[in-house]
């Protein structure tokens, strides 16, 4: 399992180790089918060959990749 920790913050206000919720990508579950990577506007997510890529300084916080996700590969963890 993935963890990233986001929120959407001024630049350079906090690193992303210091933020309160944790999106998760479970690696296990995942298709590859890029919806999550289709939906997210901030480019956070990207799936690239075989992997799904997670850009943590891009993320904003906004769930949108959790609510897509058919396999439930993507959650939040508190």
């Amino acid at each position: 399992m993935v963890s990233v920790r986001s929120v959407y913050t001024a630049p350079g206000s906090l690193s992303y180790h210091d933020l309160p919720w944790i999106i998760e990508h479970r690696e296990d579950r995942c298709t590859l089918c890029g919806q999550c990577a289709a939906f997210c506007q901030f480019k956070a997510l990207s799936v690239m060959g075989k992997s799904l890529l997670v850009f943590p300084e891009m993320c904003h916080g906004c769930g949108g990749c959790v609510a897509v996700c058919p396999a439930g590969a993507v959650g939040v963890a508190t």
